[in-house]
């Protein structure tokens, strides 16, 4: 299935794009990644240019890979997802970055991972891509200080939660981007909220966001 954004389509991998993908993960490291990290950084984040063989080995141990690319023919992103809801990459040539691409990968995954019965997405991201998954109502778990080949960076934990609204529940938004459903309660009850997989309910929910707060896990049921 193919899906567009402006001037863009986004499709799954071919073997024929192993070495668009290798060209596409160097420059993003290389180039893009440059707006958020020092030219040693991303040296040691990527020493030298992927192997294709190695990428289309990769791609083709059972993850999902959907790749973009442009009116000429040319990939100019990728993404992968594997079996347990693990995105191990999100990479676009520097001239891709902020026109949409990204987001557009990113949308026709969450897509597939919940056709697949996946329940978590998780991801280990960048600056730049921590940006784009907040966009998109991932949390952050914590900021990770990694040493490679001398020389110290840092990426995010970060996951999100893929949950069905309840039957006959209104849909709403977190503060923090996440989702939830409301179960309506017996009259003269409190409406009860299904927040991350912590049940809580509307009253508390309205004071905490009345205080402007994240909502927080408020009472276990």
């Amino acid at each position: 299935m193919f899906f567009t954004v402006p001037g863009h389509t986004v499709r799954p991998y071919r073997e024929a794009d192993a070495a668009a993908l290798a060209e596409v993960f160097f420059r993003s490291v290389r180039q893009a990644a440059l707006a958020d990290y020092s030219p040693a950084q991303v040296r040691a984040w990527l020493q030298e240019r992927p192997d294709p063989e190695r990428m289309a080995a990769r791609a083709a141990d059972g993850r999902l890979v959907l790749v973009a690319e442009d009116p000429a023919g040319t990939v100019v992103a990728y993404v992968d997802l594997e079996a347990d809801g693990h995105i191990d990459h999100l990479y676009c040539l520097p001239e891709a970055v902020g026109r949409g691409v990204a987001s557009t990968l990113y949308r026709r995954l969450e897509e597939e991972a919940t056709g697949r019965g996946l329940s978590e997405l998780r991801v280990e991201a960048s600056e730049g891509a921590r940006r784009l998954f907040l966009r998109h109502g991932f949390r952050t778990l914590e900021r990770r200080l990694l040493r490679l080949h001398g020389v110290t960076l840092h990426n995010y934990a970060m996951a999100k939660r893929l949950i069905e609204p309840a039957r006959g529940g209104d849909e709403n938004p977190c503060d923090d981007g996440q989702r939830f459903s409301i179960t309506r309660a017996q009259p003269g009850g409190d409406d009860a909220v299904d927040h991350g997989g912590v049940r809580c309910t509307r009253r508390d929910v309205g004071r905490d966001r009345a205080a402007g707060e994240r909502l927080p896990p408020l009472r276990r049921e």
